[in-house]
């Protein structure tokens, strides 16, 4: 079992992005940790969090997003 956790965001994401595609589908699920800034608001984050997954997989960019949520990063 680790004994050290290495540095993590403040907030558990999860997203998926599905868009339609000649044939069928594309969708992408993304993981990750997330910290806000001071003072942003959901929607900000959002965002941020949506934009951030367009860049790591263009193919979804401009998808339907079909799952998302973002909670606290604690037990």
């Amino acid at each position: 079992m680790p004994t050290h956790t290495p540095t993590q965001g403040t907030h558990h994401v999860v997203i998926t992005l599905s868009k339609p595609v000649r044939g069928g589908l594309i969708s992408s699920t993304s993981s990750f940790t997330y910290t806000p800034l001071p003072g942003q608001t959901r929607l900000d984050a959002y965002m941020d969090i949506r934009r951030h997954v367009e860049r790591e997989n263009p193919a979804v960019s401009g998808g339907n997003v079909v799952f998302f949520a973002i909670e606290p990063n604690q037990f």
